[in-house]
């Protein structure tokens, strides 16, 4: 599937099975410079040094060794997903929305994989899956360890563009772990009770979206209109479905930790864009980062108000950050709160 026009495919969760095994065996490769790395040769290495990518090939081994004794039945759809450019807006056209916002659940415990929107976010690499067969430890190295046929898409998907998100649905969950990064362990097989639609089609939906990633002398960057724009525009290509209603999606930091994004900042761009797209909900897992310890509140005092209002308030702040600097400001909360 290459970037830049909407498409989609299937394929059957035994085919999977095969493709991982002959990468699991390094017998595969890319499909192209542009697409991500297609074979484990990558995780065998990292494996010798570092314990998390020891768990990562642990999953694997327990998807493959249950696919062999049991092959899964049912389909694999990957779609790519390309915001129509009349569907993009101006910063003074976000600001006129009159829009309601949809509910925002704010969860400070708990983790996404746990929740039961039909919908769950992939804090995605450009090229999908990351560091799943190197030495990423991550979010969406995790998911894609635990879940080994989302690996799949790996092979299909052209890198990203601005406007482009990658769904994938159907795939199964084989094991459970423990820790975050470099404490990532492997805790075992998982009992996946997830349901099947009427074309055997299991019902997770994972969205893939890749955020803009930051260093620390750049991270004001991110302050700036265009760079708001785009990851509005990405958060609307994943979040929105086709239809006059979307499905709710279950997020979290997108963009933060190692890519540098601002917690406040992204999650009001994505409570923006699951609008915009008129998800039923927006259910955000804050992994109990201090930085989104004002969501709660915000979400509370906000929720009467349009998506124009709360964008015009995000784009005025960023406005002000961008002119005195991130530190002689006060928080995107307070200053929300003010309005």
């Amino acid at each position: 599937m290459p970037s830049g026009a909407a498409a989609s495919t299937v394929y059957s969760r035994s085919l999977a099975a095969s493709l991982l095994s002959c990468a699991f065996l390094c017998l595969t490769t890319s499909a192209g410079w542009d697409y991500p790395v297609f074979t484990f040769r990558g995780l065998w290495a990292a494996a010798r040094f570092e314990s998390s990518c020891q768990a990562k090939l642990d999953c694997h081994l327990a998807y493959l060794a249950r696919a062999a004794k049991t092959p899964p039945h049912g389909l694999l759809l990957v779609e790519r997903r390309v915001l129509p450019r009349i569907a993009e807006l101006t910063a003074e056209e976000l600001c006129s929305s009159a829009l309601p916002l949809c509910p925002l659940l704010v969860f400070s415990q708990g983790a996404l994989e746990s929740s039961a929107a039909p919908v769950h976010a992939d804090f995605a690499n450009s090229l999908l899956g990351g560091g799943a067969f190197s030495s990423g430890n991550v979010q969406e190295e995790i998911l894609f360890s635990v879940c080994p046929e989302l690996c799949v898409g790996m092979l299909l998907a052209e890198e990203m563009q601005a406007r482009e998100a990658i769904v994938l649905r159907g795939a199964g969950r084989f094991s459970s772990t423990s820790g975050y990064g470099r404490s990532l362990q492997f805790e075992g097989d998982f009992d996946d009770r997830a349901l099947a639609d009427e074309r055997g089609v299991l019902r997770r939906c994972i969205v893939a979206l890749d955020a803009l990633a930051y260093r620390p002398r750049d991270a004001g960057q991110q302050f700036r209109e265009k760079a708001l724009l785009r990851e509005l525009h990405k958060a609307l290509a994943a979040f929105r479905s086709g239809e006059a209603s979307s499905p709710s999606v279950a997020t979290g930091n997108w963009g933060c930790g190692a890519f540098g994004g601002h917690v406040p900042l992204k999650a009001m761009l994505q409570w923006l864009a699951a609008s915009l797209a008129n998800c039923e909900s927006l259910e955000y897992y804050t992994f109990g980062d201090p930085a989104a310890e004002g969501l709660q509140e915000s979400a509370a005092l906000l929720s009467a108000c349009t998506v124009g209002q709360l964008g015009a308030g995000v784009i005025s702040y960023c406005r002000l950050v961008c002119e005195q600097g991130l530190d002689a400001v006060p928080t995107l909360w307070t200053w929300l709160g003010r309005r």
